[in-house]
């Protein structure tokens, strides 16, 4: 599919046995995993070829592919499945059918959980995560062996149950990674020996983070003065035993790594520690409880067009559920727009906007200006009046 105008113009339409779970495209190849753990590879410049499969089926289906340039002059192909092997392929080019040939074909398992291939571009290098219960940083040797054909390195990293994680580019911590995990979120950092050197930073009051988003500070690019911002849950217990989850969109500093806390609430409450860490002290940026019931699910940093002023911004988007114990599926979702404002010398975040939506926003993200966002089987597009206390149809 090809973006014109807002408009999607079909370019190619292929009709697959299986259905799929997984994808990727390069350039002109499109590699896809099926249900029925086989791959196939499609090319866009070859109008009359069918999909090549590969050689063998998978020890189970596709859930992760990546084709990356992780060694020089060569393309690879890296297949993340269900049971957490990892296989891998060499694509050499074929000019008689357009679809490079997969050859080279090995495995090897990272785990026993579905595993998940994140590509990494850093300024000096090119990597591959591999997120499983045992993660894996995939890349090359940082001194090849000479006379030896270059090849892929595996080193194991010292976390667990990483659940997601993004590039950081920041003077303190340059080629950095921020990882999300079940006991809170990390700064990771590269060594010139290819090792994770990892800082930990605790989420307050036990909170289980769930999406992570960078903004920079306006006219602060490169400076060191961008932030973090985490959505987060807290699970609570009451004195009758019932349970009661809060969701939580807290701001962090990149220099200090500090978050202000909310107030202690009045109610006597016992908390389920999902952390064992103390509640960060220190001044910090801001923190934004959700309400009642409504459990932020997706959060991203985007360049938003205001069309009253017909200026762009950036700001946190975030997307949240409603969640209802009868309802098997939430009924109810809200997106909400914040700005990073300085106010009595401090950044605070302010709403500037609240979208009500038919559904769980599950992710969201821009397009040319406009707010692109996925509410259940739905992916709708909005422009932005960024004024106070607006609804968007």
């Amino acid at each position: 599919m090809s973006l014109l105008s807002f408009d999607c113009q079909r370019l190619r339409q292929w009709t697959l046995e299986q259905e799929i779970t997984c994808l990727d495209i390069h350039d002109s190849i499109i590699v896809v995993g099926l249900w029925n753990s086989s791959v196939q590879l499609l090319s866009l410049h070859n109008q009359a070829a069918t999909p090549t499969t590969l050689d063998s089926q998978l020890s189970a289906p596709a859930r992760s592919i990546v084709i990356t340039s992780l060694l020089p002059s060569t393309q690879t192909l890296l297949i993340g499945s269900r049971d957490g092997t990892l296989t891998t392929y060499t694509l050499r080019p074929d000019h008689s059918t357009a679809t490079p040939t997969p050859t080279d074909k090995k495995t090897v398992s990272l785990g026993t959980q579905p595993l998940r291939l994140f590509s990494l571009v850093t300024p000096s290098r090119t990597l591959v995560f591999a997120a499983s219960d045992r993660p894996t940083l995939l890349h090359m040797p940082s001194v090849p062996a000479a006379g030896t054909a270059p090849k892929l390195v595996l080193s194991a990293l010292s976390l667990r149950d990483v659940l997601f994680l993004t590039p950081l580019s920041h003077p303190a911590y340059p080629e950095s990674l921020v990882i999300a995990t079940k006991e809170g979120f990390r700064i990771g950092k590269m060594d010139q020996m290819s090792r994770l050197q990892v800082r930990s930073v605790g989420m307050p009051n036990g909170e289980l983070p769930r999406r992570i988003a960078r903004l920079d500070r306006p006219g602060g690019e490169g400076s060191g003065t961008g932030v973090v911002g985490v959505i987060s849950l807290r699970i609570t217990y009451d004195l009758d035993g019932s349970e009661r989850t809060e969701g939580y969109l807290r701001v962090w500093d990149e220099e200090t790594w500090q978050c202000t806390p909310l107030p202690s609430s009045p109610r006597l409450t016992l908390v389920f520690h999902m952390v064992g860490m103390e509640t960060d002290r220190g001044v910090g940026i801001d923190v934004v409880r959700m309400p009642t019931n409504d459990l932020p699910q997706a959060i991203s940093a985007c360049e938003l067009m205001n069309v009253s002023t017909d200026e762009k911004g950036w700001y946190f988007i975030v997307g949240s559920a409603v969640e209802v114990s009868m309802e098997d599926e939430p009924k109810e979702g809200f997106i909400r727009v914040f700005e990073l404002v300085e106010t009595g010398g401090r950044r605070r975040l302010n709403k500037c906007a609240e979208i009500k939506v038919a559904g769980s926003v599950y992710c969201v993200d821009q397009c040319d200006g406009k707010l692109v966002c996925g509410v259940g089987s739905t992916v709708p597009t909005q422009s932005l009046p960024l004024s106070h206390n607006v609804i968007w149809d």
